[in-house]
């Protein structure tokens, strides 16, 4: 079984559940219990390609966090580098 939840994190990095998912399931759907669940990318090149999607894997929009977030919080962490979109975000990292 995949759960790379908190309380796994807790415990130990879980190096053979993500060698696991490279293998057999690099772009993992992983529930979470009471929330919407996330995706896990497992592979460089999906998580390049990922990133450079960002109509399809928005930070704005809370793509990199697993908990929910209210719109004030989403707010508050697009105005961080790691929470912005291009073209924001290309304007902010040539700076």
């Amino acid at each position: 079984m995949i759960d790379l939840l908190e309380d796994t994190w807790a415990r130990e990095v879980p190096h053979g559940q993500f060698a696991r998912l490279r293998r057999e399931d690099p772009v993992h759907w992983h529930e979470v219990p009471d929330n919407q669940g996330f995706f896990a990318l497992t592979r460089h090149e999906d998580i390049v390609a990922a990133s450079r999607d960002p109509e399809l894997w928005s930070v704005e929009l809370g793509s990199f966090f697993i908990r929910d977030q209210t719109p004030e919080a989403l707010e508050s962490l697009g105005l961080t580098l790691v929470g912005m979109d291009p073209p924001k975000h290309t304007r902010y990292r040539l700076l």
